[in-house]
């Protein structure tokens, strides 16, 4: 099984769980991170490049602790164990996909009364979503 469909499969279980119960569970994002580990060692690609990938989730974490947890830990943990999967460019791209995605639901949500602004959204759909669309975008 490619890392591509491995990292995709924990996305999908990290949304399941953000969505139906507000949370990210420590354990999958342990299982997450020794399998992405493996997948580093094992490809010999542990280096630079995989500490570029994951600075984005420890600047959500640090971003996270200063505005009292307004942006979840568990999103910057999962961007951060993401960063073992994804180069620095696929990162990005899906970063980029995700805010575009998330802001647009929230405008949105706000615009049609579904949402306050006090309520708190998951971000692991986004993330997912992100993914896919940064997939969908690099195979023209």
């Amino acid at each position: 099984m490619g890392k591509g469909l491995v990292y995709l499969l924990f996305l999908m279980a990290h949304t399941v769980t953000d969505v139906k119960e507000k949370r990210i569970y420590v354990a999958v994002l342990a299982l997450q991170a020794l399998v992405g580990m493996a997948f580093q060692i094992c490809g010999r690609q542990a280096g630079i490049i995989t500490v570029l990938s994951c600075l984005p989730g420890l600047l959500c974490l640090g971003i996270g602790r200063l505005s009292r947890e307004k942006v979840g830990y568990g999103d910057g943990w999962m961007i951060f164990v993401g960063g073992l999967y994804l180069s620095p460019g696929q990162m990005m791209t899906q970063l980029l996909w995700a805010s575009m995605a998330a802001c647009i639901y929230t405008v949105w949500s706000l615009a049609v009364g579904k949402l306050t602004r006090k309520e708190e959204i998951p971000f692991a759909p986004f993330l997912l979503a992100g993914y896919l669309g940064g997939v969908m975008h690099g195979r023209r």
